[in-house]
């Protein structure tokens, strides 16, 4: 087994997720959303399931002695145009369990997530932050991203928009 050498605990193992994942994330994901019960939305395995089955979503899973404890999800698609790039991905989404908070899993899978686009020949990495999330950007920002615009969301808010070409990318 392998161990984390700051901690000297197990370390963590990054993969990608398969539809046998579907359950596991699906839990992750909700604790990991903050949101109540009642807002479950699309945290169910066959929601889960779906999107690890789609051909322009890359599911990676960080887990610590065979469970779940972070994930990151890269999607393709629409991009908002203060984003440049010839081979565009965005970073959907990267959570980690807060009982797992600095533990440098979310670096981990920022690191997988870098060797994943690369496979896929992709040149920039893109994401949405909300604005009061400063622990993220400070995060993104450490990471490589810089600020290049802002996007509206399905609610009518906006998002700050972060990006980075991926050879700039440099997971902390």
């Amino acid at each position: 087994m392998t161990h984390d050498a700051d901690a000297g605990e197990p370390a963590p193992v990054i993969r990608q997720a398969t539809s046998a994942d579907a359950g596991g994330l699906a839990a992750l994901a909700f604790r990991t959303s903050g949101l109540p019960e009642s807002e479950r939305g699309d945290f169910s395995p066959a929601g889960k399931a779906a999107e690890i089955a789609r051909d322009n979503i890359v599911t990676l899973l960080a887990l610590v002695a065979g469970a779940p404890v972070g994930y990151l999800q890269l999607r393709s698609g629409p991009l908002p145009a203060c984003v440049a790039g010839v081979r565009p991905m965005q970073l959907w989404r990267i959570y980690v369990d807060s009982e797992f908070h600095g533990r440098h899993i979310a670096s981990k899978l920022l690191s997988a997530a870098a060797a994943a686009m690369a496979a896929r020949d992709v040149d920039t990495v893109w994401l949405g932050v909300q604005p009061d999330n400063l622990r993220a950007q400070r995060f993104y920002q450490k990471s490589g991203f810089r600020p290049v615009g802002t996007t509206s969301c399905h609610d009518g808010s906006d998002d700050r928009v972060f990006a980075c070409a991926l050879s700039e990318l440099a997971p902390s």
